[in-house]
């Protein structure tokens, strides 16, 4: 009686699971479709891809900094050789993102795209090792010029994410529209402008929206500095995507 038992409970549990699994399958494969690539772009698509790749490239500078504490400067900020493995390292990430939707959707040639991508990672390294070590007025690099400056909490911060995102974006876009314009003959003025703005504008808001809710704490500065960072790559993200190419994107 005690087999016969034990085979009745096996058996219903056998019957339970599969009927379990077959009520499931419709669920189970709805939910695998909303994860395939849409058929055209989407803007909640795309901003959620750009989430992914700017987390990513703070994840890998915050391992790369942990493994090499001498990498970073002062308040972890790159100096010297950090200066330009700092923007390859962060911007890496979505360029790889980038290279793959247009894989999927074929919205322009990959080598063009990547010729167009390199020069923006020369433009952003540049800018970095302005913003960061390019001696002003006796300072090396901005913000030791303005932490000696007679500033408030606020103003300094500002001015420094304006100046921040400013000379990243422009000197990666404007590179990026030089090479567009000698590789492909595209005379376009007003992409690069577009893009700038566009970075400048989210960047700047994000951390005076920061700076507005936790005002003149500096026990934020890393916190800030993340928002920053991820609204900086979000932004470069979409200013690479609409450089490249004419590229349709639904909302």
């Amino acid at each position: 009686m005690k087999n016969k038992s034990e085979l009745v409970q096996v058996l219903a549990s056998l019957i339970s699971i599969i009927g379990f699994v077959a009520s499931g399958i419709p669920i189970i494969n709805n939910w695998i479709d909303s994860l395939r690539p849409p058929t055209t772009l989407t803007f909640y698509f795309l901003a959620f891809w750009a989430l992914v790749a700017a987390a990513l490239g703070g994840l890998f500078w915050n391992f790369l900094n942990r493994a090499t504490p001498t990498l970073g400067g002062t308040s972890s900020e790159p100096h010297g050789k950090a200066a330009i493995i700092w923007p390859i390292t962060t911007n890496v990430p979505i360029v790889l993102t980038l290279v793959i939707l247009n894989w999927k959707y074929r919205f322009t040639s990959i080598p063009y795209q990547l010729l167009l991508y390199g020069a923006f990672l020369i433009g952003v390294t540049i800018g970095s090792l302005i913003f960061y070590d390019f001696p002003f007025r006796g300072k090396k690099g901005f913000r030791n010029y303005f932490d000696s400056a007679n500033r408030s909490y606020f103003s300094k911060e500002f001015w420094l994410v304006v100046l921040w995102s400013l000379l990243l974006s422009s000197l990666g876009f404007l590179a990026m529209g030089l090479t567009k314009l000698i590789v492909a003959r595209v005379s376009d003025f007003l992409t690069p402008l577009l893009q700038i703005g566009f970075c400048v504008g989210l960047t700047t808001s994000a951390v005076v929206f920061f700076l507005l809710v936790f005002p003149d704490q500096p026990r934020f500065d890393s916190a800030r500095g993340i928002i920053a960072g991820l609204a900086l790559r979000m932004t470069l993200f979409f200013g690479l995507l609409l450089g490249t190419s004419p590229v349709h994107v639904q909302l």
